[in-house]
């Protein structure tokens, strides 16, 4: 009889690899509280094998244990330093009818969408649930401060932005996908064997929202770091093309974040530093129209072939470097060939251009 799931975390989750997978189960039964751990009063933790043997002797069924597939972990003070933050989470004590009070009526409910969507020609949020009701279900009883704050996130906007990112991110991670072997993907991929340094890359308008083009351990925090920056991005190539070496580019569209000594802007050109740039700064193009900038992006190697792939990358081609920093930053993404080409990704774009002034509020304190 197959069992409900229910995402517990992006480590040791469904998107690792087969065989490192973490599952658990947890429950309210007092009567196998001894084979169990105690979380708080009343909520247990047990090995999904044993919660199996329990059901097999008839001791109970599968609707008694939320089963749950990977967990959220934090690494040596990385917990406290979010808790210091003050604006991440909310600290307060919980019951088991607050937690797993409903838990019967959550199983039969996930059954029933489950069902339904294996019958739907394509899966969406709406289908696996977000657990956003049960969430603000939790967070208003915590009192009337977080109530009114509730109510703002939902004046300014953010709640619903907030919302769209976790509906993104359920359909990216949890609801599985093919990859994109079209020939348009062949095709953009063999642009890359006359790629040299100073050619100009776009980066797509609709897959950077969360940060990377796919879950894949090619993109795992270990090798490669979030980069919302990248949305509607212009890349400039500053080291020569090889599958087996990292890859160096800089961002020709990021905004101002200070000035050289003579009064000219600089630019955000990434998150890595090197010691090469002239006092942290790179100067490209020629006497009459330089840009300046701050930082680059250093992929491993094969990182950017993965990317082009994807259609997060694409190489520009007939575009000159200083055609581009002749325009305005807000020009230059349709000047290198950027495009949108439905409604559909118009809406998505949409969402990506909020998310890029708040990764920049967030990372580098400017508001573009």
């Amino acid at each position: 009889k197959p069992w409900n799931v229910w995402c517990g975390g992006d480590c040791e989750g469904l998107n690792s690899p087969r065989g490192s997978q973490v599952c658990f189960c947890l429950h309210t039964d007092d009567s196998i509280a001894e084979i169990s751990s105690e979380i708080i009063r009343g909520v247990y933790l047990i090995d999904f094998e044993n919660a199996q043997q329990r059901i097999e002797l008839g001791e109970a069924e599968q609707s008694d244990f939320l089963l749950l597939v990977g967990y959220c972990g934090w690494g040596k003070d990385q917990m406290q330093s979010e808790l210091d933050r003050g604006d991440t989470w909310s600290m307060a004590a919980a019951d088991q009818k607050a937690l797993l009070g409903e838990l019967r009526e959550l199983q039969v409910d996930l059954k029933a969408r489950r069902e339904a969507a294996s019958l739907a020609p394509t899966v969406t949020a709406k289908e696996v649930q977000d657990g956003i009701a049960q969430w603000r279900k939790l967070y208003v009883a915590l009192g009337d401060k977080f109530e009114k704050r509730l109510a703002d996130a939902r004046l300014t906007g953010d709640d619903e932005h907030s919302d769209q990112m976790l509906h993104r991110w359920i359909e990216r991670c949890l609801i599985p996908s093919e990859p994109d072997l079209s020939p348009a993907a062949a095709a953009r991929v063999a642009k890359l064997d006359s790629l040299q340094p100073g050619n100009v890359l776009r980066a797509s308008p609709t897959s950077w929202l969360l940060g990377k083009p796919s879950e894949g351990e090619e993109f795992s925090l270990r090798r490669f770091r979030p980069a919302q920056y990248l949305h509607k991005g212009v890349l400039l190539l500053l080291s020569n093309f090889d599958d087996e070496e990292s890859s160096v580019l800089a961002l020709l569209n990021g905004p101002a974040i200070g000035n050289t000594n003579d009064g000219r802007d600089v630019t955000f050109g990434g998150m890595s530093q090197t010691g090469s740039f002239s006092n942290g700064v790179l100067e490209v193009g020629e006497e009459d129209v330089k840009a300046c900038l701050a930082g680059q992006l250093l992929l491993g190697p094969g990182l950017l072939r993965k990317l082009v792939a994807f259609g997060a990358l694409e190489v520009a081609e007939g575009v000159k470097l200083q055609d581009i920093i002749s325009l305005p930053q807000e020009e230059r993404w349709l000047a290198a060939g950027g495009r949108i080409e439905s409604t559909e990704d118009a809406a998505v774009a949409a969402m990506g251009d909020v998310q890029l002034q708040k990764w920049y509020e967030r990372f580098v304190n400017i508001r573009p």
